[in-house]
């Protein structure tokens, strides 16, 4: 130390700034933790949940798969819906239940037909049995 330098100055008493040079807690920056950090990260809490508020409203809000059925359409691509565009879960079930009420009117209509077989498999043989053989 030479008499006269700035460190002298830095190092007296009542001269300098309130913390030392090896201090235990060194200075944040203001707006993530040092004094006054209290609104630094409110601001950032709320432009962070502004940012996912505006995210998912961009997301569950817009109908993506009308756009893109429509954009086919106008293209002149609309059999390719099918393979590009797969079905979505309420439209999988309406075809899960009009494929179970179709089964269902071909088996009543199966069993009707079979009843009808048997009746005229019935009258064949009445005949045949009535008939001289040849």
């Amino acid at each position: 130390m030479r008499l006269g330098s700035d460190e002298d100055a830095a190092a007296a008493p009542g001269t300098g700034s309130r913390r030392s040079e090896a201090s235990a807690y060194p200075e944040q920056a203001p707006w993530l933790g040092g004094e006054g950090a209290r609104f630094g990260r409110f601001g950032l809490m709320v432009s962070a949940g502004l940012f996912l508020f505006m995210l998912a409203r961009a997301t569950l809000a817009r109908d993506y798969r009308s756009d893109a059925e429509s954009y086919l359409r106008s293209v002149g691509r609309e059999h390719t819906l099918d393979t590009v565009m797969p079905l979505s879960v309420e439209e999988t079930r309406q075809e899960e239940v009009d494929v179970k009420t179709t089964l269902l009117a071909l088996m009543e209509k199966n069993k009707e037909l079979e009843s009808r077989i048997e009746g005229l498999e019935a009258r064949s043989q009445g005949k045949n049995s009535g008939a001289p053989a040849r």
